[in-house]
């Protein structure tokens, strides 16, 4: 079945309409264009959604470098330290007695008077023999000078001092040292706790020595370690020649 549709002819525009004739029924389409800042704006915005993850990896991936590259030092220098302490020497206290210990008569409080309180004046001189033992046969050791105090509880004993020097593998030192105090002043009741202490052989003495330590292991020199060494040698270990140990440490605090 066939349809003929007869146009009829296009009558002229009507007068004043300019020229300008649109037919009935026939449709504007608009096309229009976002700016390009539009373009730059939605561009980058799924940019960043995209590349968000990424930056996330990448800094997780520096963090735990940069931790595991700390962790690593720890663990070096936890190595290097108990290397360092398993090289340390050995100090012992072979001798600990007094060549001198003289009580003057005077009382501090009282002009003429000796009474049983107040305060006396020592005089005392400390013979000791201490002996540096260098165990390892790794590194030779080099000792700086080391300040020495002795003293029992409040009483101090004197203070003297032992000069650098250098110790091989496997290898031991002996010192013999003297401190003295003269006309010292302290309280008469310590004093005689002390002579009691010392007649019973349990009198508990303090040596304090501060110095550095330096290790030598082939061309590789460690010096200058801030180092504490402490004693307490104990009268009747002493006589027993049982020579107690002294307590070395590296950094203290």
């Amino acid at each position: 079945m066939r349809f003929k549709i007869h146009l009829g002819p296009i009558l002229p525009p009507p007068p004043g309409s300019g020229g300008h004739f649109e037919p009935k029924g026939s449709r504007h389409v608009a096309f229009m264009e976002l700016p390009p800042k539009h373009h730059s704006d939605y561009e980058r915005s799924s940019d960043s959604s995209e590349h968000n993850p990424h930056c996330f990896a990448c800094g997780m991936r520096t963090f735990m470098c940069i931790f595991v590259f700390f962790l690593l030092l720890l663990v070096i220098g936890a190595i290097f330290i108990s290397f360092l302490y398993a090289g340390l020497p050995r100090v012992q206290i072979r001798r600990f007695e007094f060549s001198k210990l003289n009580i003057s008569e005077k009382i501090s409080n009282t002009s003429n008077s000796t009474s049983t309180s107040g305060k006396v004046h020592l005089t005392a001189d400390t013979d000791i023999l201490m002996v540096f033992r260098n165990r390892n046969g790794i590194s030779k050791l080099k000792y700086g000078s080391f300040s020495v105090k002795v003293s029992w509880q409040d009483i101090k004993l004197g203070r003297t001092e032992i000069a650098a020097f250098t110790q091989d593998k496997n290898n031991s030192t002996t010192f013999s040292l003297r401190t003295r105090v003269e006309e010292q002043e302290v309280d008469l009741e310590d004093l005689n706790e002390l002579k009691t202490e010392l007649e019973n052989e349990n009198a508990v003495f303090h040596l304090a020595l501060r110095g550095d330590l330096g290790f030598n292991f082939g061309s590789l020199n460690v010096h200058g370690l801030p180092t504490s060494i402490n004693c307490n040698p104990k009268k009747q270990q002493i006589d027993l020649a049982r020579r107690p140990r002294c307590r070395v440490r590296l950094f203290p605090v």
